[in-house]
């Protein structure tokens, strides 16, 4: 899921209505935050189901590099110029021999 997915137009989606009728979330005491879980009934009655121990990107399971990656330039290149965020992707891996925070402030900025 990504920001496209809050869009207005693609939450009043007929598709997205449509599987949003047919899907139920509740939260699962017994589970931590870090797992996840989920449960699918087919049409055929059959179930399927998933358990995870630890979701994407918590501390035990960091997400990679290009996943990190992947997730900024699906954050900012709908904002932001291609070039840019790759400015501001180099940027945050140096981030420790950065001298000057405003630099990442600037860079994330709209022109």
């Amino acid at each position: 899921v990504g920001e496209q997915e809050y869009r207005p137009e693609f939450i009043a989606s007929s598709d997205t209505v449509a599987l949003r009728k047919k899907v139920s979330a509740r939260i699962d005491e017994a589970i931590r935050e870090v797992e996840a879980e989920i449960s699918i009934e087919l049409a055929d009655g059959t179930t399927l189901h998933h358990h995870v121990d630890h979701a994407t990107g918590s501390a035990q399971r960091p997400m990679s590099d290009g996943d990190m990656e992947d997730k900024l330039r699906g954050l900012c290149e709908p904002l932001l110029t291609k070039d840019r965020t790759l400015q501001l992707m180099d940027a945050c891996w140096r981030v420790t021999e950065i001298d000057d925070a405003s630099i990442l402030a600037s860079l994330a900025r709209r022109d």
